[in-house]
């Protein structure tokens, strides 16, 4: 079966990518990142490798909401990439 693409905005030695933010919140001891051009956060250091593709800016948070929300693109024909489209058409038929 298809996946979709990731990548990491960290690596091991705490290298945050071009373009990217590491935020920390103390009162929840939560970390996010923050992609600065688009505005889309992470809750998780692996992002979809093309953030346009995303449904929505929520899906950024975890690739479960990337696929969830591109479902409900999906079942509903809103706007989605080729990729997303063909993950659902191999798993469900057109």
């Amino acid at each position: 079966m298809k996946t979709l693409k990731y990548h990491r905005v960290e690596d091991d030695s705490g290298n945050i990518a071009e373009g990217w933010v590491k935020l920390y919140y103390p009162e929840k001891d939560e970390i996010e990142y923050l992609h600065l051009k688009t505005g889309i956060k992470s809750k998780i250091v692996s992002v979809p490798a093309d953030l346009s593709k995303l449904p929505s800016q929520y899906a950024g948070f975890y690739p479960t909401e990337d696929i969830c929300d591109s479902f409900v693109a999906w079942i509903f024909g809103k706007p989605l990439d080729d990729e997303r489209k063909r993950l659902f058409e191999e798993m469900f038929g057109k």
